[in-house]
């Protein structure tokens, strides 16, 4: 039985998390991903003195490249976003893109978490991902627990343990 797939756009911060503990893996199982030309930036253009693409970086690529990220770029950043994140930060750009076409958001930091909130806009963190997989059988309880403390300095207290 397909499930449905849940249309959300994702932020650089959830990417490089849920690639740092090997989850990126399942992201298409569960949502029809899209990505701002903010965000790509944010992950692909790295300085040239970097002798390599980070891992994160690469697969975000391949993915864009396959078409399993569709980029989608806002029409006008509102103000109470502006007032909310950081200015020219991908965050305000997806979080854009989830009010005016009614998407989720993938995403892991602090302001837009609370935005999210405040604005009924659906919301998954890193953690939120990782308490699916493991509600699904698809990881154990302890390496759910691995990835949870592996992320704790990346992300939000209040989603940690």
């Amino acid at each position: 039985m397909n499930k449905q797939k849940i249309k959300a756009v994702i932020d650089s911060s959830f990417w490089t998390n849920i690639n740092k503990v090997n989850l990126a893996r399942y992201l298409l199982d569960y949502f029809e991903l899209y990505s701002t030309e903010k965000v790509r930036e944010e992950l692909l253009d790295h300085p040239k003195k970097e002798l390599y693409t980070p891992k994160d970086a690469d697969l975000f690529k391949t993915y864009i490249d396959a078409g399993l990220i569709t980029l989608i770029n806002p029409l006008e950043i509102p103000k109470d976003i502006m007032h909310q994140v950081s200015v020219d930060s991908g965050e305000m750009y997806v979080l854009t893109i989830a009010k005016e076409r009614n998407m989720g958001v993938l995403l892991d930091d602090n302001g837009p978490l609370q935005y999210c909130e405040k604005n009924k806009i659906i919301l998954f963190t890193s953690i939120h991902f990782i308490y699916i997989l493991y509600k699904e059988n698809i990881i154990s309880k302890q390496d759910a627990l691995d990835k949870i403390i592996q992320l704790k300095k990346s992300i939000n207290s209040r989603f940690a343990l």
